[in-house]
């Protein structure tokens, strides 16, 4: 396939992006998809992610899991009365684990972290089940990824 072709089946990274916001982590999600002490592999879109994906090539078609394959986390949650606490590995690849509590999606693209499950006197079970989370930005579940189209820069 020559690079048009390639590219009519494949989205620029901003379309996207814009595309796929109806696939960004809920707090019902979350909820759906974890049981305290399971391990969650998770694709952040923080607000550095463009300094991440900046190492794919140019024009080059990608599938979402490779192109993102330096993005992925890993989240386990560690606290039934707060599933949105636990432990993350940041590098998938090893063994350490880091204390880890997800971020609320407030207003647009303000974001800001739950400090044991509250945010400005608003207890985490209060925010509605569709209310984003993430980690500076939006997330999506890495399972999902594999149903998306392919992506380039």
């Amino acid at each position: 396939m020559n690079q048009k072709q390639t590219q009519q089946h494949s989205l620029d990274y901003e379309t996207w992006m814009k595309k796929h916001m109806s696939e960004y982590l809920t707090i019902g999600e979350l909820l759906n998809e974890t049981v305290v002490g399971e391990e969650i592999k998770i694709l952040f879109l923080d607000d550095k992610i463009e300094e991440t994906i900046k190492n794919n090539l140019r024009n080059a078609e990608y599938q979402p899991e490779n192109f993102f394959r330096e993005c992925a986390v890993v989240f386990r949650s560690t606290n039934e009365e707060n599933p949105l606490k636990g432990e993350i590995k940041w590098d998938i690849a090893s063994d350490d684990w880091f204390s880890f509590e997800f971020h609320v999606n407030v207003d647009q693209d303000k974001w800001k972290p739950l400090k044991n499950g509250i945010y400005n006197d608003i207890y985490w079970k209060q925010l509605v089940e569709d209310n984003l989370i993430g980690w500076r930005g939006p997330a999506i579940i890495w399972n999902k990824l594999a149903e998306l189209p392919y992506i380039y820069l």
